[in-house]
């Protein structure tokens, strides 16, 4: 099994209002549920330890507000967002490195980041310590001890963006400087890093990654079987379809970019792209994110969630199923009639310059409505369906 995702962001020179965009397919087991999740900001007694996926760490003394697409049995998640304006998506990646033993999953250190940081330097940082305090590993798939991986994050705040690649304990940084940039399945950052592990290049000579150290070439050492990005790739045809639109992008855009089949950025198949997010950062209003929570974005209806969340209605979703949550009404409905979905598409842009001239309190008020607009659309399709 190959776990496959694609995460872009547009810094604001490429959009068209001169917000921040980020994008995210989360591409996971065909059975595997991912909901929209809200944590609330807390605040913890000294000695606290945060159970997560396999292992236990202290925890810290206080945690911000989240808002995250997670698979329904980790404590990690795939994508999400904090109430400081950070947004966070995860990639796997094969390296040379050993996998690890159970420890911290990336998708662990993406929310512990989400929690503790208010900026995506700062949440970076937090990775990087993270890592070195504990590591990473463990199996990635609910019942699959097979499937096992490093990351590779796309950090995103109002102002600027990250990419920070990893090799079991080893790790390599770059700050976006172009316009757009995205990651996949491959580590991605060659010579152009910012920041490093101390004493990578030594250790890439020892174990006989590379004999090539000036420049040193992080991708080409570390990955496995690595090579150039083709144009053809998702990766390759992700990042010329976000060239194509700089100086145009809005989050219609990049939803339209996740909803692409023909790529392969929006899987079909036994990975599927189980949930997507797109989040809007601007630098001193409301951060507005859709959310799908349902497989397949050509599918499903990109919801407007605002933090702190109101309360999520029709999810979670849980094993059983249970019409009354939309990932379950979702799965019936694509499994009597998948061509019978709503064209998704004219209600978001509707809502979309509905907003423009919102509140923050208008926009909280209305952020659930499109999970009951949803959840009745689905039911009327059902009903008909039989």
């Amino acid at each position: 099994m190959i776990i496959m995702c694609d995460t872009f962001v547009a810094l604001s020179t490429a959009t068209t209002d001169g917000s921040i965009i980020f994008g995210k397919n989360s591409d996971r087991p065909y059975s595997e549920i991912q909901n929209i999740t809200f944590y609330q900001h807390e605040e913890y007694s000294q000695g606290t330890e945060v159970q997560c996926t396999y292992i236990k760490i202290p925890q810290v003394e206080e945690t911000y507000a989240v808002l995250l697409s997670q698979p329904f049995w980790m404590f990690g998640a795939e994508m999400g967002a904090n109430e400081f304006g950070l947004v966070i998506g995860n990639e796997a990646v094969w390296t040379r490195e050993p996998l690890g033993p159970p420890s911290l999953l990336g998708m662990d250190l993406l929310r512990l980041a989400l929690e503790r940081s208010r900026t995506a330097r700062s949440a970076m940082e937090s990775i990087i310590e993270l890592l070195d305090l504990y590591g990473q590993g463990g199996a990635c798939a609910e019942n699959d001890p097979s499937l096992n991986y490093h990351n590779s994050f796309l950090i995103v705040d109002k102002f600027e963006a990250w990419v920070l690649e990893t090799a079991g304990k080893w790790w390599v940084v770059e700050r976006v400087t172009e316009p757009t940039r995205n990651i996949s399945n491959s580590l991605s950052i060659r010579t152009n890093f910012d920041l490093s592990a101390e004493g990578i290049v030594d250790h890439a000579i020892e174990r006989g990654y590379t004999e090539e150290t000036e420049p040193f070439d992080f991708a080409k050492s570390f990955g496995i079987n690595w090579r150039e990005c083709s144009p053809y790739s998702r990766e390759g045809i992700g990042r010329n379809k976000l060239l194509e639109e700089r100086g145009n992008i809005s989050p219609l855009t990049m939803m339209g970019l996740l909803r692409n089949c023909e790529s392969g950025i929006c899987m079909h198949g036994g990975f599927r792209s189980t949930a997507s997010m797109v989040s809007q950062l601007f630098a001193s209003e409301q951060d507005i994110h859709w959310m799908t929570g349902t497989p397949h974005p050509c599918e499903s209806l990109f919801k407007l969630i605002t933090i702190p969340a109101t309360i999520l209605e029709y999810q979670p979703a849980i094993k059983e199923p249970n019409l009354n949550s939309i990932w379950w009404a979702h799965e019936e409905l694509s499994t009597i009639n998948p061509s019978n979905f709503p064209d998704w598409t004219i209600y978001e842009k509707e809502m979309y310059i509905k907003i423009q001239d919102m509140n923050e309190e208008q926009l909280k008020a209305i952020s659930n409505q499109a999970f009951t607009i949803e959840l009745e659309n689905y039911n009327a399709l059902l009903k008909n369906s039989k």
